[in-house]
């Protein structure tokens, strides 16, 4: 018997798996660690780096970070 996740499933595999627009541009960058794909919360880091949380691209370089080039 076909379980009603898998219809959702099957359409899901052709989307693109770029970035979304929440780790593009963030809401509240502050309050997570974007040191990897794991995206903690500042408090709770997982990684084990033991330091301090990475901070967004948009804390760094401002809003418009994307169209800055070097």
């Amino acid at each position: 018997m076909a379980m009603p996740n898998d219809t959702r499933r099957a359409g899901a595999a052709g989307r693109s798996r770029g970035p979304s627009a929440t780790v593009l541009d963030p809401p509240h960058p502050e309050r997570t660690c974007w040191g990897c794909d794991k995206y903690c919360p500042a408090e709770a880091l997982r990684c084990g780096n033991g330091t301090i949380r990475t901070p967004h691209p948009k804390e760094l370089f401002g809003d418009d970070w994307q169209a800055w080039r070097g």
